[in-house]
Formats: structure tokens, sequence, C-alpha cells
């Protein structure tokens, strides 16, 4: 069957008589209006930000992202998740720092031609960690919070650190 015009696909042109006959209309939109969507504000400073590596070659882990994100400012948390490709979530100590980070980092390769980095600003405040291993890390659980932990349980730990 052809589409000839006829039916609920045909779209009216609004004439000026239509515009008069609103004007009293006290609802938010007409029938034949589209309701306007609030814009997000992506540019809106974070102190977390979005990580999407683009054709990631090589893995990325907490310890890569923390490495290439401390020369902008203390790193707090990092959450690496692979749901669409491989994207993360770094938290700053600060908006500066985030913002820091952002500027110096966005567009830039991790490893030479690969692991490309688009950086936004995320909209979590905060973000939760639930285990340090290569995809999250909380660096703002200190040793000493570590070893009173283990000390509470009485356990003996032989701990060996090295400059």
């Amino acid at each position: 069957m052809a589409f000839n015009g006829d039916g609920p696909h045909t779209k009216r042109q609004r004439t000026e008589s239509d515009t008069a006959n609103n004007r009293g209309h006290t609802g938010n939109y007409t029938t034949t209006e589209e309701p306007r969507r609030k814009r997000q504000d992506e540019s809106k400073p974070n102190h977390v930000l979005l990580f999407t590596i683009i054709n990631p070659m090589y893995p990325i882990t907490v310890d890569v992202l923390h490495t290439i994100c401390q020369a902008s400012g203390q790193v707090l948390r990092i959450v690496i998740f692979k749901k669409n490709g491989v994207q993360a979530m770094v938290e700053f100590d600060s908006v500066e720092s985030a913002v820091r980070a952002k500027e110096t980092l966005n567009g830039a390769d991790i490893y030479s031609g690969c692991c490309t980095l688009k950086i936004d600003f995320a909209k979590p405040e905060k973000l939760n960690v639930h285990k340090n291993d290569s995809e999250s890390w909380d660096y703002t659980v200190s040793m000493s919070k570590l070893l009173d932990f283990f000390y509470q349980f009485d356990w003996c730990l032989h701990v060996t650190l090295k400059h």
C-alpha cells in the first residue's frame, strides 16, 4: 500500500490563525507540537570524569588510569566498566583537578595510535567501590585503615614495604 498523503502521517503546516487560536491555550503543548525536552548540560564541571577508551588495543586497568591521571590531581576512586566498549569513571579530589585532567588528556592516546581518550564530566558525585581490584579501586582506603581492619580480628600479618 503506497503512502498517498492521507491519514495520520499527514503533517499540516501551521498558519497564522492557528497561532491566534492558541494564544489563550494554557496547556504545555498542543497535539501538533512535541514536548520540549530539557537539554542535558554536559559541560557542567564535576569532580568525576567519564572516560571512554576508543580503540582499546591493550588492557586498561586502574593502574594505567591512575598513572595517567595523577599528574592532574589527587585521584580518589576509579571504576572501569565494559558494558559498551571500555569506559571508566575517575573521581578526583576537586573540580579543578578534574578540569585539568579533562583539558590535558581529552583526545590523547594512552598508547601510541590506540586507546584514545574521550573525556566528559560525569553525573555521579561519588563513586562506589566494593572491592579493590584491576577494575575498581578506592585510593582513600589507606594502609593504616586496612591494618586496623585486620588487627580487629587478631590476624597476624607480615608486611614488607618496598620504596
